[in-house]
């Protein structure tokens, strides 16, 4: 059995990423943070096998210690899932607070996709999870995110060439607004704006992300690689 890497694997699309490639079949390890002990248990007892490390990937010194720990453990896929989406006032802006999301949102790909490169079977993916709003847009409550997910696409680039000699394939997935606990921070009347511009006139669901993730990771996307996945319902198309 294949082993699989999510990080950020409670909740949202690393959630639903994890459940969808358990069903495909594979031995999933990924990590968790800030979601409590309750709903990791009941995860643990629908995935048989799992193996889950509490870790704060936005400190640099909790993501070389993931490393050291699995370190002797061969991958055939990596899915940078965790990130942060984090409102900020321009006009009175907090570095601390681009030093946080840039740091989990960026900096623990490059270490993991680093600190795993003889780790990663041939064959396998690493799939990074972008967003429009980096791919596209620029958020104008959320500079540190925007940069963030633009950097996710071009890092993804690069990755496709390290790795493309090992015939392991990098690809970004960039999802619209996706129905998850990150979303609600923009509150409702954003969330139905967003729903009635997109042609599809609903935000997504973190299945459909699952779906594609999976979709990557399968030898059906073997000569996909270097690119970024849109999801979005028709957003960046509607006028």
């Amino acid at each position: 059995m294949k082993n699989i890497f999510i990080t950020g694997i409670s909740r949202g699309l690393g959630k639903a990423s994890c459940y969808q490639l358990f069903k495909d079949g594979y031995n999933i390890y990924g990590t968790y943070n800030t979601t409590n002990e309750k709903e990791i248990s009941q995860i643990k007892k629908d995935i048989s096998g799992i193996t889950l490390f509490k870790v704060d990937l936005s400190k640099r010194k909790d993501t070389l210690n993931l490393l050291k720990k699995i370190k002797n453990i061969k991958f055939f896929a990596l899915v940078n899932n965790a990130g942060e989406y984090a409102p900020e006032d321009f006009k009175n802006y907090d570095m601390s607070s681009w030093d946080r999301v840039i740091e989990l949102n960026v900096s623990s790909i490059v270490l993991l996709s680093t600190g795993l490169y003889e780790n990663m079977e041939q064959g396998g993916a690493i799939i990074n999870m972008a967003s429009i709003y980096g791919a596209f847009y620029g958020g104008n409550s959320a500079v540190s995110y925007s940069a963030s997910k633009a950097t996710v696409v071009t890092l993804t680039k690069t990755l496709a060439n390290i790795y493309g000699g090992k015939n392991v394939r990098a690809v970004a997935i960039a999802p619209g607004m996706i129905e998850t606990d990150m979303s609600k921070k923009n509150g409702q009347v954003v969330l139905d704006s967003i729903a009635n511009k997109t042609p599809l006139k609903r935000i997504g669901r973190p299945q459909e992300i699952a779906n594609i993730v999976s979709f990557l990771i399968s030898d059906k996307a073997s000569y996909i690689n270097g690119t970024t996945i849109i999801a979005d319902g028709g957003y960046t198309c509607s006028d």
